[in-house]
């Protein structure tokens, strides 16, 4: 819980830099890493059920 805090945090407070900079390349940076991150997630709960039938 406290990672997903920190996490949080982290994102926002970014999201605050880049828009008072107008550095929109780092927003577009962490939703892509957060869009791969939670594919990533997907694949691993996803896969061992995807893969069952075929062992």
């Amino acid at each position: 819980m406290r990672l997903a805090r920190h996490l949080a945090t982290m994102v926002l407070e970014s999201f605050r830099f880049s828009a008072s900079h107008r550095q929109w390349s780092v927003i577009a940076v962490f939703v892509l890493g957060l869009l791969l991150l939670g594919l990533a997630l997907g694949a691993q709960s996803v896969a061992p059920l995807v893969l069952y039938p075929f062992a």
